[in-house]
């Protein structure tokens, strides 16, 4: 499994604090069978079955940032309008915000887009081909590189069990 954190810019970190969205609760785990998002007290977990697509999108600031409803159906758990990534979806899936809504497609905001990009597109292409390939892909170091140098700055060894998950 792939953890990336979700990027956060330093002036909302005060706002999210007050969410919960800290570093240990502010992620996206990519595995050979699903993506789970958490953004504070929020998560949910979307099959790689049910994803048809993941790329690049602009993110306005005036759509919000934290857990947000954006145009075209769209789901926003985002930190930051750089480096948003949108997964759109086979068909419209139900999340709970903490109410229910059918979402067409879920945005993301990595701190490091194009890895979670290139990570994802090998899980999409290997689910098509059986799936194989995404767990050779996310088996071979478990984390990120970012990640990996986020948490040797935090003092914490790669591919350390976070605090909460």
């Amino acid at each position: 499994m792939a953890r990336f954190p979700i990027h956060i810019k330093s002036v909302l970190k005060p706002f999210f604090m007050v969410i919960t969205a800290t570093r240990q609760r502010a992620w996206i785990d990519l595995d050979s069978s699903c993506v789970t998002v958490r953004l504070g007290w929020w998560q949910d977990t979307i099959p790689l079955s049910a994803i048809e697509s993941v790329e690049k999108m602009k993110w306005s600031w005036a759509y919000g940032y934290g857990l947000r409803i954006a145009p075209e159906k769209t789901l926003g758990a985002v930190g930051s309008s750089e480096g948003v990534l949108v997964m759109t979806l086979k068909e419209p899936r139900e999340f709970r915000v903490p109410f229910r809504l059918q979402m067409k497609r879920v945005a993301v905001s990595p701190e490091d887009a194009d890895g979670f990009l290139s990570a994802m597109r090998a899980a999409l292409g290997s689910q098509a081909r059986g799936g194989s390939r995404a767990r050779d892909a996310l088996d071979d170091g478990g984390e990120s590189e970012s990640t990996q140098q986020a948490r040797a700055a935090e003092g914490a060894e790669p591919n350390d069990a976070p605090e909460e998950r």
